[in-house]
């Protein structure tokens, strides 16, 4: 996990999220920014913030809402420890793509017509 204001980056389930660590406690989001695509792992944490290194607009750590006045936001992650390890809450996928899944899965361990 990151040291004191360091930044991160992790790629998850096909997500850029940074990493970062605030007044002791960890932070995740998305690793774009939504102005010009600025990569935010690669800008810094400050202040409650993080700041993109392409602009400078800054993002609230809690909410990914900009607070410079410019609007958009960035979805931020919930972040939960468990013992030895800390575990980023991501959206679900969409109902069908758990149905396509499991059908997927009945078909490839069931049917003797589905070839994997």
């Amino acid at each position: 996990m990151p040291t004191e204001g360091e930044m991160l980056y992790a790629h998850i389930e096909s997500k850029q999220i940074y990493i970062t660590r605030h007044q002791g406690k960890i932070f995740a989001g998305d690793d774009r920014c939504p102005h010009a695509g600025g990569i935010l792992s690669k800008g810094f944490c400050k202040d409650g913030k993080i700041v993109c290194p392409l602009h400078r607009w800054s993002f609230d750590l809690e909410t990914g809402q900009n607070i410079d006045g410019e609007g958009g936001y960035i979805l931020t992650y919930p972040i939960k420890k468990e013992e030895a390890a800390y575990w980023i809450g991501l959206p679900m996928k969409k109902w069908w793509e758990f149905l396509f899944i499991f059908f997927y899965y009945l078909m490839s361990h069931f049917s003797p017509f589905f070839m994997v």
